[in-house]
């Protein structure tokens, strides 16, 4: 099996900000998560702060704010899952709530090791 990142972006604004870094996790999401537990597919996964970050840009490493101008461009958290290929990483993206929301989509990118 390999190791998969899903970068989440868009949906709903569940992002913890740094005021509130602890907003709860919808039942929908704690439920899917769990199901990728029971079946042996969680490998790792977190919210990001939304409201916090920087970026590093070009040769001289220019540090800005960020992390993206758009909310929809902002990464709001992150999974490793294990699957066989892309396929199953995708399928396995079935029944995840961010898709109940027209501006969100995930990244699948398999890990290199």
């Amino acid at each position: 099996m390999k190791d998969y990142l899903l970068l989440f972006r868009g949906g709903p604004q569940y992002i913890p900000s740094a005021e509130q870094p602890q907003a709860p996790i919808s039942p929908d999401w704690r439920n899917w998560m769990e199901t990728l537990v029971k079946n042996g597919r969680f490998v790792a996964g977190q919210r990001l702060v939304g409201d916090t970050g920087a970026v590093l840009k070009g040769r001289k490493t220019q540090l800005t704010d960020g992390p993206y101008a758009e909310g929809k461009e902002v990464v709001a958290g992150y999974l490793i899952i294990k699957a066989n290929d892309l396929e199953e990483a995708a399928a396995l993206l079935k029944g995840c709530p961010i898709f109940e929301h027209d501006d969100a989509s995930t990244e699948i990118r398999e890990i290199a090791f």
